[in-house]
């Protein structure tokens, strides 16, 4: 039986592999929930999964440093502006690709996500050194 956990090993479903750009050498892989989106911040030390999918998927936005350490996970099913639908749908970010940015102030980083309305929503974790 597959596991619940996409973050487990054993999630044989979905996994995110992040290469270098120059050499091809693989700098992490990581079994992850359902994803619809990835985003790599322009320094290179962020990866950013986002998703819109609800129906057996625990997180809608996952962030990864460049060496495969998991800083973020959340559900947003549920949260103050979102809609979802009766299936398997939830609405909270700008489709098809939303802006995104990441700032860092001494340890801490704030990812801004352009919501569905054109507002950002804000969401800090631990910042890489």
């Amino acid at each position: 039986m597959a596991t619940t956990d996409p973050f487990a090993a054993d999630n044989e479903y979905s996994y995110l592999r992040l290469l270098d750009r120059v050499t091809g050498t693989e700098l992490f892989r990581r079994s992850v929930p359902a994803l619809t989106h990835i985003w790599i911040s322009p320094d290179a030390k962020y990866v950013v999964g986002i998703s819109n999918v609800m129906f057996l998927n625990p997180y809608q936005l996952v962030v990864f440093s460049r060496s495969g350490d998991r800083l973020l996970e959340r559900n947003l099913v549920g949260a103050p502006g979102t809609s979802q639908s009766v299936t398997n749908w939830i609405e909270w970010y700008k489709r098809p690709v939303p802006q995104m940015k990441i700032g860092e102030d001494g340890t801490t980083a704030t990812l801004s996500v352009e919501d569905s309305h054109g507002g950002l929503r804000q969401f800090q974790f631990p910042a890489v050194h």
